[in-house]
């Protein structure tokens, strides 16, 4: 499983999307974490939340464009 560094944690995809979702992250947390997911080609295998969030945060000028 992917994972991804959360101020020291190393968690997966999965447990990722239910932190979005509960909110539990703050918001340089998420942008740290989903700029990983982003950086590292995992987007293909996130699940759609993350993917969500990544559109949501690029809307508002948050994360950087992804080609």
């Amino acid at each position: 499983m992917r994972k991804v560094d959360v101020k020291g944690r190393k968690i997966s995809l999965n447990d990722l999307a239910k932190e979005l979702e509960e909110n539990n992250l703050s918001l340089e947390d998420q942008i740290e974490a989903l700029s990983q997911v982003i950086n590292n080609g995992l987007l293909g295998d996130a699940p759609r939340v993350i993917r969500n969030w990544v559109l949501y945060h690029q809307r508002y000028g948050r994360l950087n464009s992804f080609e």
